[in-house]
């Protein structure tokens, strides 16, 4: 194949270290097909199986202490990582942006900007959180649901509607029984020390 080519090109007035093309300009080199040794799939890049995201995670999540109680749950962070954090600023590309609103089809919705008061705050730093009931906590929400399908208008109604009867039948076997159910619907935990 090679030979063959050079062959050609040499009849042609072509010679070693010339381009091509009419002005020489054009590559030198032939192009040689490249093999792929590496059991990684095509488009396969390092980036894409870095778990960046897994130890930005756990780096948060290692400042954040939650301390739950009868009435509410406090939520704290730790001294030191807010002194890594303000030592270190991010270096990034989207470090000038500064987030003003948010674009919406009827215009640009601002949101109001909440300024911490005293009373949100412990004297130590801790920020007290309501406890909210699962009903409130839903209001809260505006009906929305954890379950994915939930923002593209799944409700999952029949799935609630058999667990609904499930929850019926069971209550029915517990008063049939005399209130005496082992194991259904209650939870049981255990300090050990």
């Amino acid at each position: 194949g090679y030979s063959f080519a050079r062959g050609i090109l040499e009849k042609h007035g072509w010679k070693e270290g010339q381009g091509l093309g009419k002005d020489e300009d054009g590559i030198v080199a032939p192009i040689r097909p490249s093999l792929k040794f590496d059991t990684s799939g095509l488009g396969h890049r390092i980036d894409l199986t870095s778990d960046w995201w897994c130890k930005a995670f756990n780096n948060a999540a290692k400042s954040i202490e939650v301390q739950v109680s009868e009435d509410c749950v406090k939520v704290k962070k730790n001294k030191k990582e807010l002194k890594k954090e303000k030592k270190t600023p991010a270096v990034g590309t989207y470090n000038a942006f500064v987030k003003a609103g948010t674009q919406t089809s009827s215009g640009t919705f601002e949101p109001e900007h909440i300024g911490e008061t005293q009373s949100d705050h412990d004297e130590d730093g801790t920020t007290l959180v309501p406890k909210l009931s699962d009903d409130e906590l839903f209001k809260a929400c505006g009906g929305l649901t954890a379950h994915r399908a939930a923002r593209h208008g799944l409700k999952m109604s029949g799935k609630l509607r058999r667990l609904q009867e499930q929850d019926k039948g069971m209550l029915q076997q517990c008063d049939n029984s005399n209130g005496a159910v082992t194991g259904v619907g209650q939870l049981e935990v255990h300090n050990e020390e």
